[in-house]
């Protein structure tokens, strides 16, 4: 994971939502193919009202963004169910969303190799070290102390 992080850091992927009245809303959901312990960041763009539009829902939190235009947020988009509330009065909404597909950890990890691409004995000892390796992930983040 080393190796990979400084190569792609922060993010190895990018999308740019454009759109009206229709676009730049989300069904719930989980983003299960982004690397589990990794960021993901979205960043609201145009003219709307944070206070009543565009929302980002994170449901185990139960707690709702109102992000403006231009503040960004970063979240564990693999770990929580979140979505995104529909633009209700006039204005125009985007979204700049950047997250890291766990894929391309998993690819290098591998050797630049696919699982499929592995030997039985090779994906066992992979597998063996899957709860390790995600452990690292979430070790990279600060813990609070306690009291």
């Amino acid at each position: 994971m080393a190796g990979t992080s400084a190569a792609l850091f922060p993010f190895a992927s990018y999308c740019i939502n454009v759109g009206g009245r229709r676009a730049i809303s989300t069904e719930e959901h989980i983003d299960v193919q982004n690397l589990g312990p990794g960021l993901c960041v979205v960043v609201p763009w145009g003219d709307f009202n944070p206070s009543i539009d565009c929302k980002l829902h994170v449901k185990e939190l139960a707690f709702t963004f109102h992000l403006a235009p231009g503040t960004p947020i970063y979240f564990l988009s693999a770990l929580y169910t979140h979505y995104n509330s529909k633009l209700i009065l006039m204005g125009v909404r985007g979204s700049l969303v950047a997250w890291t597909g766990g894929s391309v950890f998993q690819y290098v990890d591998l050797g630049c190799r696919a699982v499929n691409q592995l030997s039985c004995e090779e994906k066992a000892e992979y597998l063996k070290g899957l709860k390790c390796r995600i452990q690292k992930g979430f070790d990279l983040f600060p813990r609070q102390l306690a009291a």
